[in-house]
């Protein structure tokens, strides 16, 4: 599928760069609800959330007077969908992905689209059962031949399920991913990563290990060396760990996940200063980085950088950290 300049810029890491294509494109036309939408989420991943309400606003005005020229026209409730799913208005995106269902012919490769995005959402919404009963609308509608997209489908079913904390049957579908997809597949290197994840979830420590062992076999830029890290950390094995956290970084310097990870290993080997600098790293790559959404990562940091100043005798900044901490609202 050919991608849009803009998109192309993004995945090369240009982010305000492909906003400014974005609005190139839109003095061209206007009235384009696709490029509103993509202007929308893509201000969305660079956290200027107010700015990304905006474009969506713009472009589920735009589909809905469409929907009105073209009420029969499945295409656009999908886009009318996605652009709810943005805006995290999930009840109304389930109703447009229902009604764009309706309209698709059973077999059209949309309609298992519209179910895996449906799926996703009941799962967001809690609504379990309706979940993966949507999940499987979909598989039954992929083609019997087109195994990589069974694989990719399993292998979302396998991250919602992680998500909700069901983390054994997500580890089902993760293996029925593998089974059916191969190394070369799309499919096959997330569903392992994913499968190591949902292992630590339940807290098989030594299985997960082993899985992230395997994604470092078969790509070692993958992401395999942070799973790694956790297994590690989690067994006790701190040195191996921040050896792991350190292969990981010379990737992705600017992951704040993987310094607040490093960071406790350190802090449970008593190395509190050298704790404290990657907290200070996890804090500082938390706000800078533009596609990070903190969910609690800077709030932790800081209060372990409290623990570990108060171990060093240093009370007074110890607090100063607590309370950044409580302000960011850490409540562990």
């Amino acid at each position: 599928m050919k991608r849009r300049k803009e998109w192309i810029i993004f995945f090369n890491g240009s982010y305000e760069e492909s906003v400014r294509a974005l609005d190139n494109a839109l003095q061209i036309e206007p009235e384009n609800a696709t490029i509103w939408q993509n202007k929308g989420l893509l201000l969305g991943l660079i956290g200027k959330k107010d700015e990304a309400d905006i474009a969506n606003q713009k472009a589920l005005e735009i589909f809905n007077q469409t929907i009105e020229n073209k009420p029969e026209d499945a295409k656009v409730w999908m886009h009318k969908a996605e652009t709810l799913r943005s805006m995290d208005r999930l009840e109304e995106a389930v109703i447009a992905y229902d009604k764009a269902i309706e309209l698709l012919p059973g077999k059209k490769e949309d309609a298992w689209i519209a179910w895996e995005n449906e799926a996703r959402i009941l799962m967001q919404l809690g609504k379990y059962n309706e979940s993966l009963e949507a999940y499987d609308e979909a598989i039954m509608r992929i083609p019997a031949n087109d195994t990589d997209t069974q694989a990719f489908v399993y292998g979302s079913k396998g991250m919602s399920l992680s998500e909700a904390g069901r983390y054994e049957e997500a580890v089902s579908d993760y293996d029925k991913s593998l089974e059916i997809s191969n190394e070369q597949s799309h499919a096959y290197l997330p569903a392992l990563q994913n499968k190591g994840m949902a292992l630590l979830g339940m807290g098989s420590y030594e299985e997960a290990l082993k899985t992230f062992d395997r994604v470092i076999e078969i790509n070692p830029n993958f992401g395999g060396w942070y799973g790694k890290g956790q297994a590690l950390k989690a067994l006790g094995r701190y040195n191996e760990s921040i050896a792991a956290f350190d292969k990981d970084l010379e990737q992705f310097p600017d992951n704040p996940l993987v310094w607040a990870d490093k960071g406790e290993a350190l802090q449970a080997m008593g190395r509190n200063e050298d704790a404290i600098k990657a907290y200070d790293k996890a804090i500082e790559t938390a706000r800078s980085s533009p596609s990070f959404i903190d969910e609690g990562t800077s709030a932790k940091a800081w209060y372990n950088k409290g623990l570990a100043l108060k171990a060093l005798g240093s009370q007074a900044e110890a607090n100063a950290a607590f309370a950044n901490a409580r302000e960011l609202g850490y409540t562990g």
